[in-house]
């Protein structure tokens, strides 16, 4: 029997035979796990059934229910040997299902490095806390210039300006980022620097798996349905996000955008379609007792499909890619995020602050640098975490989806698109975004990037191709008193709980 002390509570665990291995680490077969918690017990095991885990996965993930009440626990890891067979690690915790050990090994050491980590974190962040700092700033200077202006609106107007600037010499100001309304956002073409940052991150953990012979992640080809074995839904967290983690969300908002979002274009029969996937959902759910009319179903549809009255998704052929990038990242991106985090008392809390690195140092890094802090609801851990790159390599896909149904057969630069014999879009090339407009720095529409951040360095893989290098952004070198200032413009930026859904629809 093997005992482990968690939150106060004992977790008795018993197997039906034992045997040991070579190392003298108990075995046996998967066992009916007993939890005898303080206040109740309960017999549960993997996926709220008797079955034995599927062998393929070296490592396996048991998540365990809170006697009667239904509230869950925490989660304790299993390691799996071979066929049937299981020990008990010391460390109480848990491990996302691994297909590929090796591979995860060296994502994570690839992308756990602070650096990397800031780099993630900072971009995600400086969208949204560049355009509350604007706004701060603009109203300091009008507080600080009236004739009745106190020393403390003066002390905050120079914290602000000191803040903007050195954001800007940082390189961390970004040239396109959040708006007051989410379609005046994607006007600006932010949509695209969302899918190209991503898409580069996706080809520089290609490159380097490669290098050491390993193979890329596979991008999720379809979503993952709440039943799925593998790949699932993080059970903490209900309180904070108690909608998105139901099997309802899911047949009821997840797959019908997942469909819609293939579509060139929202005609009738498309949404007679999406409207029929809807009631299907709804009857396997049985979530109400009356099953809504098709034409609820269309209603209801169309509000999931129009999160604003000016910004709705009608197909593919009919939105910028800049609009589609948006509504991708607002919508399913931050859904899948944190459907499958894990939100538990391991994560990083809001006072933990990265860029403070002498109180991160003394007081966090111990905790959250290692690369088994990974939280997919973290903008600093959730690129650590493997299925991260299975939520990215979907919503990369779309790119291919939008670029078919626009009639371009590729993507890229106006260096490499020069090169294409098909018709190749330009990034940012679209003359509608207003990024492209400004009149005091007109540019040839072309030729800037989408932002990922200030670069700072260049290196050589083995085959003499240029690629960005690991630690390639440049980290910012804030003083502690813009630290300590923008910390709140930063900290609504820091997760994916942000919500782009029609205020009608009751979730």
């Amino acid at each position: 029997m093997l005992r482990y002390v968690l939150l106060g509570a004992m977790l008795l665990m018993g197997c039906r035979t034992v045997s040991t291995s070579s190392e003298g680490k108990e075995l046996g077969t998967i066992p009916n796990i007993m939890i005898d918690h303080d206040e109740e017990s309960s017999d549960f095991i993997y996926g709220k059934s008797y079955e034995t885990p599927p062998v393929p996965y070296s490592e396996l993930l048991l998540t365990f229910e809170k006697g009667i009440n239904k509230e869950w626990s925490d989660q304790c890891r299993v390691t799996v040997h071979a066929q049937g067979h299981w020990s008990a690690v010391g460390e109480i915790g848990y491990k996302v299902v691994s297909d590929d050990s090796k591979r995860d090994v060296a994502v994570r050491e690839y992308s756990a490095g602070f650096d990397h980590r800031l780099q993630h974190y900072m971009w995600h962040t400086s969208r949204g806390a560049w355009p509350l700092m604007l706004r701060n700033l603009k109203t300091a200077r009008e507080r600080a210039s009236a004739p009745d202006a106190t020393e403390g609106s003066k002390a905050n107007l120079a914290i602000l300006e000191k803040s903007v600037e050195q954001y800007k010499a940082s390189g961390w100001a970004p040239p396109r980022y959040f708006q007051d309304k989410d379609e005046d956002t994607a006007k600006t073409g932010a949509g695209e620097d969302f899918l190209y940052m991503h898409r580069k991150m996706i080809g520089r953990l290609t490159a380097y798996l490669k290098e050491r012979n390993l193979s890329m992640i596979p991008a999720w080809k379809t979503l993952p349905k709440p039943d799925d074995k593998q790949f699932i839904v993080g059970p903490e967290g209900a309180k904070q996000l108690p909608d998105i983690k139901q099997d309802e969300y899911y047949y009821t908002t997840i797959r019908i955008w997942e469909e819609a979002y293939k579509i060139p274009v929202i005609d009738n029969p498309a949404i007679d379609k999406l409207a029929k996937l809807l009631l299907e959902g709804r009857k396997k759910t049985k979530t109400t007792a009356k099953t809504p009319s098709i034409e609820a179903a269309r209603e209801e549809v169309k509000k999931l499909l129009a999160p604003t009255e000016r910004y709705e998704f009608t197909g593919l052929k009919n939105m910028s890619l800049s609009a589609y990038g948006h509504l991708l990242e607002m919508t399913l991106h931050n859904d899948l995020h944190a459907r499958y985090a894990f939100l538990n008392s391991a994560a990083r809390p809001n006072v933990a602050d990265p860029l403070d690195r002498t109180t991160w140092d003394q007081e966090w890094a111990e905790a959250f640098n290692g690369s088994n802090y990974d939280s997919l609801n973290d903008t600093f851990a959730s690129h650590v975490n493997p299925w991260f790159y299975r939520i990215h390599g979907w919503v990369d896909d779309r790119i291919d989806d939008w670029l078919k149904a626009n009639d371009h057969q590729s993507i890229g630069t106006k260096e490499e698109c020069a090169k294409e014999a098909g018709n190749c879009y330009v990034w940012l090339s679209n003359e509608t975004y207003t990024s492209n407009r400004g009149s005091d720095d007109p540019k040839i529409l072309g030729d800037e990037l989408p932002w990922e951040g200030p670069v700072v360095a260049e290196e050589k893989n083995a085959s003499n191709t240029k690629q960005m290098s690991l630690h390639a952004h440049k980290a910012p070198t804030f003083t502690p008193d813009v630290i300590e200032a923008t910390r709140g413009f930063r900290a609504p930026f820091e997760s994916m709980n942000r919500r782009f859904v029609n205020p009608d629809l009751k979730r």
